[in-house]
């Protein structure tokens, strides 16, 4: 009875939300959108803006908003597949980090540089790619986990308050008890913190959630896709990683019971991805740091062809590339993107010192702050995505004195939703949870439990890191789809986005950069006298435009 008044009491105020904007369903966004203080660099000059629309003797100007994995994948696949006549396009990725792009570029990934793509996991995981977010089990587990932070973090609260009333031990120091994953701050993403673009941000992806979890019964057929996509992107990433010792394969997923690692195992062969189930003494023998978790014995499944690699160093290998074939990168702040008048689509980027530069085509892959730039130009229905807080934990170990003593991980892993990788061999990074808590400029004052798990965690894992705190986590925020699906393609003519991935952004972004590229190829080619249904992938291997285009949204 409880249980079923509390889920009332939650589900109420987005039920209401979902029912306001069900009457609205294209409704457009009364604001102009402006980008948080991103830092200017004095050095660099925004690109000539004196340049004519493309026609038989002009050059063509691309503007690419985001030096992320999203941005520089498209910029990567459009000057190495698809322009017919590279020689007439001008490509232009513009960045607003300073620790991400422009002369930062060539130097290694830091924990400065913000993006998602320097603070994942750094695993590319197609066998879990099938976990989708918008059904209605993860639905109800976004509820539960909110209420049960909820209830935590106030017994917290009272014991710092009363140490000497109860010595009863939280939930986020145990580890007989599964965390809770998920956090919905309602009132953080709509309240009077929140703006009036980041409120309808969060109206809008709400609504499109709902109808995902509650009344579209597709989420297995989504999970094929999803899978589909993550298989292309592992190739893709082989076919670009020729001849490199930068990444491993095999990952370990730990379950708390033999029926949650059958299921999990079941899941993986029918989706056509490669897995085993080994025993616990066999776990250990792979990662022998697995041994000094205090529940155990647990239940593995491994799956033999997940991929583990640095994301921020392959991007910033891509920009490498991308460099030589003339691609420019633009370290700027930009305001927001404003649609031309004339007889063909011209787009104006202007930025926050007061100057603009103009481009036949532009690509919104900023993401997070996608939704709010579209939404800004009227289009926000088109990009209904929604930022996800999670936490990104890099540990670091002394320098090994000699290569017997190397300090690294045999095998990444994922426990109670925490993943653990390798990222170098004197690091290594741990990375979970997901809350809606509005946008980083306002989420700094949200509570979590999420910081104190991870630090738990680390400290018995890896008592040999030399900055096991919890001051050295840092927040992460991804781009969430409401169903789950990247968006890739065009919104109108000219006008193309790519971004949405969640936590799949590794795991997918490679795939999806090449079909925005091919929709961008066509339309700058003259497109097809019909139009293409499919996106093709070098392997052979394809999936339907419209699953990933933005006007799915519309219907």
């Amino acid at each position: 009875m409880k249980e079923g008044v509390a889920f009332l009491l939650t589900h109420l105020p987005i039920c209401m939300i979902y029912l306001f904007m069900s009457q609205q369903p294209n409704k457009q966004f009364p604001f102009s959108f402006q980008f948080p203080q991103w830092r200017r660099s004095g050095s660099l000059q925004v690109a000539n803006t004196n340049i004519t629309s493309h026609g038989d003797t002009s050059t063509l100007r691309v503007g690419i908003i985001g030096g992320g994995i999203a941005g520089v994948s498209v910029a990567h696949a459009l000057v190495g597949k698809f322009l017919r006549d590279k020689r007439k396009c001008d490509i232009v990725v513009i960045e607003g980090d300073p620790y991400a792009c422009s002369n930062s570029f060539n130097k290694p990934v830091t924990n400065q540089w913000k993006a998602a793509t320097a603070r994942n996991a750094n695993s590319m995981v197609p066998a879990a790619a099938m976990h989708v977010f918008s059904e209605k089990s993860a639905l109800w587990n976004v509820l539960r986990d909110t209420l049960v932070e909820f209830y935590e973090l106030k017994r917290e609260q009272l014991q710092s308050l009363w140490p000497s009333s109860t010595q009863k031990i939280t939930r986020s120091e145990q580890f007989a008890i599964a965390p809770p994953y998920f956090a919905l701050h309602l009132w953080k993403c709509i309240g009077s913190t929140a703006s009036s673009a980041e409120r309808w941000s969060f109206i809008t992806f709400m609504k499109h959630y709902l109808r995902a979890s509650l009344w579209r019964n597709d989420a297995h057929e989504r999970g094929k896709q999803l899978v589909a996509l993550a298989a292309a992107n592992r190739n893709l990433f082989l076919q670009y990683s020729q001849n490199s010792t930068t990444f491993s394969r095999g990952f370990l997923s730990l379950h708390r019971t033999a029926d949650s690692a059958k299921q999990a195992l079941d899941e993986i062969h029918e989706f056509g991805e490669s897995a085993e189930m080994i025993s616990w003494e066999r776990t250990i023998q792979l990662e022998p740091r697995l041994g000094r978790l205090p529940i155990q014995p647990l239940f593995t499944v491994h799956r033999t062809n997940d991929i583990i690699a640095n994301c921020g160093a392959f991007v910033k290998s891509l920009v490498n590339k991308c460099e030589k074939t003339g691609v420019l990168f633009r370290n700027a702040t930009v305001k927001g993107v404003i649609a031309l008048d004339g007889p063909k689509p011209k787009y104006r980027v202007t930025f926050e010192d007061g100057s603009s530069d103009d481009f036949d085509v532009v690509v919104l892959a900023a993401g997070i702050r996608n939704a709010l730039l579209a939404a800004g130009m009227g289009l926000g229905d088109y990009v209904p995505i929604y930022p996800l807080r999670g936490y990104s934990f890099t540990l670091n170990f002394e320098s090994p004195v000699n290569e017997e003593k190397k300090i690294h991980m045999n095998k990444p892993f994922s426990v109670d939703s925490i993943y653990c990788s390798s990222i170098s061999p004197t690091s290594t990074r741990m990375a979970g949870f997901g809350e809606f808590v509005g946008y980083p400029e306002k989420a700094g004052d949200v509570p979590s439990l999420g910081p104190k798990i991870l630090t738990r965690y680390s400290q018995v894992l890896f008592p040999d890191a030399t900055n096991a705190t919890i001051a050295k986590i840092l927040p992460c925020f991804r781009p969430m789809s409401p169903d789950d699906m990247p968006l890739a393609g065009e919104i109108r003519p000219g006008l193309f986005v790519h971004g949405g991935h969640g936590t799949l952004g590794w795991t997918l972004g490679l795939a999806t950069g090449e079909c925005v590229a091919q929709a961008m190829a066509d339309y700058i080619n003259g497109g097809q006298d019909t139009p293409a249904m499919y996106f093709e992938f070098p392997d052979g291997s394809k999936i339907q435009r419209s699953i990933l285009s933005p006007n799915r949204f519309l219907n």
